[in-house]
């Protein structure tokens, strides 16, 4: 079963292309319930009328690595294939 949150904190908020289309991106921090501290960004789309999202969650202490190497790449690379 997974861990709860026990602590919950919305931090930036901001505009940020995905998909070569217009987005928004929110950041927040939380700890769980099984005392894991986490960081994580949710970033959504809308493209030819279909919403798309991204959620990263990571270790707190690790954020940055993981937002420059898997975040930052995985958002510079996604595309649509039809």
């Amino acid at each position: 079963q997974d861990a709860g949150v026990d602590e919950y904190s919305p931090s930036t908020v901001d505009d940020r292309s995905l998909l070569g289309a217009k987005g928004r991106y929110a950041n927040y921090s939380a700890v769980m319930t099984d005392c894991r501290k986490v960081k994580g960004r949710v970033h959504a789309t809308c493209v030819d009328k279909v919403l798309y999202t991204l959620h990263l969650t990571t270790p707190r202490a690790q954020w940055n690595d993981y937002k420059d190497m898997v975040y930052d790449k995985l958002r510079d690379t996604l595309t649509i294939v039809k």
